[in-house]
């Protein structure tokens, strides 16, 4: 399932393709995937995220070595029943796997949640970073 849909005319067939898979996907197959930006800086990765009705209480951040997960779970709006003319929203469990090129250091990382967008800025370990060495001349 996706945020958006961009072929119009394909949101019947893919309506009818999710309702047969539905049932068949294991849980893994149907999560859903979170739109996001991730901006290299001199000393940290920004990684930006669109997570709409998403609470901070209900995210999973991870950092191990250059590797970044974000986890959670979006909750149904409205109920089963009535006749659907669309049903876009998603719902259900998403994941997000990054693995950036550089080293990071989670201890000094910080993320904020506002108005549906996740900001997590995520310093690089000290030794990715590029350093200077001075020669000496004789």
């Amino acid at each position: 399932m996706t945020f958006y849909v961009s072929q119009p005319y394909n949101r019947v067939a893919r309506r009818m393709l999710n309702d047969v898979m539905q049932d068949t996907q294991p849980e893994y197959e149907r999560r859903i995937k979170v739109p996001l930006n991730v901006q290299a800086q001199e000393d940290a990765f920004v990684i930006t995220a669109l997570l709409p009705g998403i609470q901070a209480d209900d995210l999973n951040i991870q950092i191990v070595n250059e590797n970044i997960t974000i986890e959670g779970e979006f909750q149904k709006v409205g109920n089963e029943d009535g006749n659907w003319l669309a049903h876009e929203i998603p719902f259900g469990k998403f994941y997000r796997s990054l693995s950036l090129p550089d080293a990071l250091d989670s201890g000094k990382a910080e993320a904020e949640l506002k108005d549906g967008i996740l900001q997590l800025r995520v310093p690089k370990a000290e030794e990715a970073m590029p350093k200077t060495i001075h020669i000496k001349s004789k």
